[in-house]
């Protein structure tokens, strides 16, 4: 888990990486949850950890959707109709 403190509103807390916000949304797997990751995936491409995405979309069984998330479809439909074809 890569959490990290931000302040919100003044008060410091504890948020979600960028990082683990893109796997949680690749586990979960729905329309909306990959239109968010692709979201993060492209406004933070240069800014991520990809060792750490590589290695925990491993651990998770991920690694399919997570290839294909850095291919860039941006067609939630397309992308669901490659994982099936896999």
């Amino acid at each position: 888990e890569k959490r990290v403190r931000e302040k919100i509103f003044g008060i410091e807390c504890w948020v979600t990486s960028k990082e683990d916000f893109i796997l949680s949304k690749l586990v979960y797997g729905g329309w909306q949850d990959y239109t968010d990751a692709l979201g993060c995936w492209l406004r933070f491409q240069n800014e991520l950890d990809k060792d750490y995405l590589q290695d925990v979309s491993r651990q998770l069984d991920i690694e399919q959707e997570y290839s294909l998330l850095k291919s860039g479809i941006d067609d939630p439909d397309e992308f669901f109709n490659r994982l099936r074809v896999q």
